[in-house]
This record gives C-alpha cells, structure tokens and sequence, in this order.
C-alpha cells in the first residue's frame, strides 16, 4: 500500500479506505490500516467515511455483493419487471447463488430489496409473494375457465350482466397524502407509511363501463349503554356524510354508507350489501341472470349469500385464490387510476381548506367522492375488463396470463440480455428441482376450487356433511368413551365392596382376608357371612349365639370354623 503522508486529505483517506474495502477488508480492518498510515486517529477516519464517504447501496466489509454485483442485480430485477416478469424471492436467491456463486439467505434477499426499492418501484415492479408463483396457479385458472364456460352454456354471457365488486381502503398518510390500498394482512414486519385508515370503498363494476352501486365503509364503534335502547344508543364515529342532492344527476349511481368496528366489510354486512346489488339488478332485469365476480374472502363463500342472490337471478362467481392481480378488473387500472385522482383532488380541497373554515374529514371525504367519478369513467372500466379477459371472454388470454404469472412463458435472446441475463433467464425457465428434505413448519393448505354459485353451494353441503359426520363420530366416541367409564366405576365399586366383605366385622380391626371365605383360623357366621379374624375368635363365637338367637333359621351355630 502507497504510503500516505499526515498532511493528506479526508478525500484522500477515505478514498483509501475504500479501496482497501472493495479488496476485501473488513471495515474496522480498513479503519486502522489508514490511521496507521496517515497518522489520523482512527475515530476520525470512521467518522469521515460514515458522514461522507459511505459506500453506494450500504456496500461494506461484510457485504455479500460488491457494488458493481448490486447494480447488476438490480439492473436484472428492472429487465424482468419491465418484462411482466417479476422475481419471486425464491427466484432472486437462486439467481444470485448461481450467477455469483455466493450463498445467501431469503432475509438476506429481503433486505436487498428494501436497499433498492426506489429504483425498483419507480418502474413499476416488485416481487411477488411465494404463492403467487406457485404453478398450482395454472390448474385452478383452467378449471375457473371451465366452470365460467360450463355456465356460459346454460346463462348467456352479455355485456350488461358481468360485473366485477372490490373492496379497498383510502389511507391518509400523516404528510397529508392519500394512497390506496388493497384490502388484507400486511406482511410481517412490514414498514408503511405513518397514517389513518378513513374507511374502505367497495364497488361494484359492470362491463359497459358503468358503476352500479359503490359503498363507503367506515370505522365506528357503538357506545357502551343499555341493550334494551338501542335507538339512542350513540355511535362514536370519525368520518362525516356528504350532503344528499334533492335531485341525482344523470349517470350517478347509488352510494350506500355503513360502519363496522374495523372499518372492513364482514360476514354480516356482505350479506347486506349483496341484498343491495340484488334490488338493483331487479330493476335493470327481472327474467335474466347476471354474473357478479369476486375474490376468495371468506364471506363470499357464504352458503346462505349465494342461495339468496340465486333467487334473485344473480350468480355470484368465484376468482382464483391468489389471481386476483391479473383477473380481477378493479385490481387492473382502476383502482391505480383512482389513487392517482385523489391525491390530486385531495392537494386541491387542502389547499383550499386553508382558506376556510371547513372541516379537513368533510374535504377529504368531498376529494374522495370527485375523485371516483373522475376516475370510474367508461374507457377505464371496459379497459380493465379487456385486460383480463373477463370480457369479451378470453379464456386463452387468461391461461396466458396464468402461465406467464406462474414464469412459464419468457422470452429471451441474446440480443436482448448480457450473459449475466441470459444465465438468469434459464434459471427462471428451468429452475431446479426440489429436494426431498423434509420440510418443517406450517402447512399449506389447497386453495377453494369452487367457483360458481351451484359449485359453492355444493361445496358447503358437502362440507356441511362432513362436518355433521365428524360431530357424530365425535358423539358416539364420547358415548362409548362415557360407557366405557362406567363401566371402570361400577367394577371399581363392586372392587371395593368386594374387599370390604373380606375384611374382619371388628371395627377397629384393619385386617383383610387373601379369599372371600375367609382364611385359615378365620371364623365365618353361616347366618350372615361375617368374617372374623383369628386375634377375634372370642368376638366370633359370640356373635354367633347372638346371631343364632335373632334368626328364625333351624340351622346349628357353629362355635368354630377352620377354613
């Protein structure tokens, strides 16, 4: 190493400092060499580099990856996104193990994204979560496609009765921006924005590119009070209502408010909100079926629900467990459309709210009600249903797009890929087989294949059956669990009784005879089959003459018996 006068820079160290770390160093390592050299303390060494000279992307001693491996790599996670491609973890750890030859873990992968996630969102891709990719995918799409199609036999499939309903919640940020998000668990150990959940939107969406319906959900909860006046109990709530038009305008659909402890939708309220869509289809047609699609949340799979829309002509289907990002129309453009309209009508009614005296949660709630009528415009909506292929109905757009989201379907050629791509896209292409360890942890369960109504209904049935019959089975367990108990406490009683006929009629004797004869020396009265010990011989005898004197019986005392 060059040695380095004490008149050298901070520039200078630092820049050997990072020499040394980029040919493998370890930090503190590095730290101390250049104080030697340049006779500056080794504090101020780290505390220049920490404060100026950092390495780009946290590259460090300990780094798996040099920087240059990181743009690379992160450079290869952008051309897959760009691609409709995106990486799952698994496929980034396998990718970087085999192109570097570097054994990482998936927090390790995690973390890398966390390290890059600006350059990675600004255009539009990320990972997919692990059971996204999973090619179990491609066989329940194909038999959605079938069940669709089983149906479109029977009920024809027409623009205006396919409609499509989502529920996703509006989040206020604390920095005074509004983001929409999708309606489920984070992940754990999640980082988001600061902010307030207001309330969640579900919207029903029908082919023509019109709204149907649109709910508000907010979070309220009831004040503790009397059951018994349940019309005065109060409400403590945390949004305010718009004011109602005298007179709707043309092309305004119905909006319906409700609250719930969480600010979701549940079981309860589903069935509510589905009774809604039913008197609103009524009134469009009375003799034709609609088609209305969801996704696998547990209240759409309720029994009782589908049963009541089926009377009403409404044939609730089902999407794809974990599809709903390339099949469902309001996860396509709409939702993304209307986050982009409320953050701009949001800015717009907070810049005027500083002028006035207008209750923020009243602005809010007036940005969030233009914004969807800004953003839920005919073009977006049959665009989104174009997209998916929900209609007109693609079922070879949607198994393509099951296929390309399983990774089954990428095309690449050496024109279009450094080496370092190419070797990447065979990994995704053929990845490696599994091994046979077993693996431990939870289990994973197989997702709903059920996917319209008579399908959902014939599901809880059997369900309903094997339930029934594990709650018989359970009864008769019990029952002859219960039989078998009784039985143990009568022979144990009859045990006991049975000891106790062998024990000496003394009271303050405690001795027992081996038979229940009695034993050699015992005395036993014929009249009524006392036992008495040897030490009670005496106690024996008269207790016969007693016992021979009290009974009508002809039989002769006996004044001694040796059994």
């Amino acid at each position: 190493m060059d040695k380095l006068n004490t008149s050298s820079t901070n520039e200078a160290a630092n820049d050997k400092v990072l020499l040394l770390i980029q040919e493998g160093y370890f930090n503190d390592d590095a730290f101390k060499s250049v104080s030697k050299e340049t006779g500056r303390s080794i504090a101020a060494v780290k505390s220049y580099f920490h404060r100026h000279g950092g390495q780009p992307f946290g590259i460090h001693g300990n780094s798996k990856l040099t920087c240059e491996q990181e743009k690379m790599l992160v450079s290869m996670v952008i051309v897959f996104g760009m691609m409709h491609e995106a990486l799952s973890i698994k496929d980034l750890k396998e990718f970087t193990e085999e192109i570097f030859s570097i054994k990482i873990s998936k927090s390790w992968a995690g973390a890398f994204i966390k390290r890059h996630k600006d350059d990675i969102g600004l255009r539009k891709t990320k990972l997919l979560a692990k059971k996204r990719v999973d090619n179990s995918i491609i066989e329940h799409v194909a038999l959605f496609v079938a069940s669709i199609e089983a149906l479109n036999a029977t009920f024809p499939y027409v623009e205006d009765n396919v409609f499509n309903y989502d529920e996703t919640r509006v989040f206020v940020a604390d920095e005074g921006g509004v983001q929409i998000k999708k309606v489920g668990k984070e992940r754990a150990q999640h980082r988001g924005v600061k902010g307030k959940t207001i309330g969640s939107l579900l919207s029903f969406i029908g082919a023509t590119g019109h709204v149907l319906l649109s709910v508000w959900i907010f979070a309220a909860k009831k004040e503790k009070g009397n059951d018994n006046n349940q019309q005065n109990t109060l409400v403590n709530v945390d949004f305010t209502l718009p004011d109602v038009p005298s007179y709707p305008k043309r092309g305004q659909w119905p909006r319906y408010y409700a609250w719930t402890d969480t600010g979701y939708s549940n079981k309860e309220l589903h069935e509510s909100i589905m009774e809604c869509f039913c008197n609103e289809w009524l009134k469009i047609s009375k003799s034709r079926y609609c088609y209305v699609f969801g996704d696998q949340l547990g209240a759409h799979k309720s029994e009782t629900v589908t049963e009541k829309c089926l009377k009403s002509n409404v044939l609730t289907c089902l999407l794809p467990a974990n599809t709903s990002h390339f099949l469902q129309p309001l996860d396509d453009v709409i939702f993304a459309r209307f986050k982009q309209v409320i953050n701009l009508e949001f800015q717009t009614y907070q810049l005027s709210q500083k002028t006035t005296s207008e209750d923020i949660k009243r602005i809010m709630h007036k940005a969030a009600y233009h914004a969807k009528t800004l953003a839920f415009t005919v073009r977006v909506i049959k665009r989104a249903f174009s997209n998916t292929g929900m209609f007109p109905w693609k079922p070879e757009l949607i198994l393509e797009k099951a296929k390309q989201n399983a990774g089954e379907e990428m095309q690449a050629t050496k024109h279009q890929y450094v080496s370092m791509m190419k070797k990447a896209a065979d990994l995704k292409m053929h990845p490696k087989e599994s091994s046979t360890k077993l693996s431990q942890g939870s289990v994973r369960v197989e997702a709903s294949t059920a996917f319209n109504p008579f399908e959902i209904i014939e599901k809880a049935q059997t369900k309903e059956k094997a339930k029934k019959k594990i709650d018989d089975d359970k009864k008769k367990r019990k029952a002859e669990a219960e039989k078998v108990a009784q039985q143990k406490k009568q022979a144990k009683v009859a045990a006991v009784a049975k000891r106790a006929a062998r024990k000496c009629t003394e009271h303050t004797c405690n001795t027992i005879s081996r038979f229940d004869d009695g034993a050699k020396n015992w005395g036993k009265c014929i009249n009524c089959d006392k036992l008495f010990c040897p030490k009670h011989i005496e106690q024996y005898k008269e207790h016969v003459k007693t016992c021979y004197q009290d009974s009508s019986s002809d039989t002769e005392p006996l004044t001694l018996v040796e059994i």
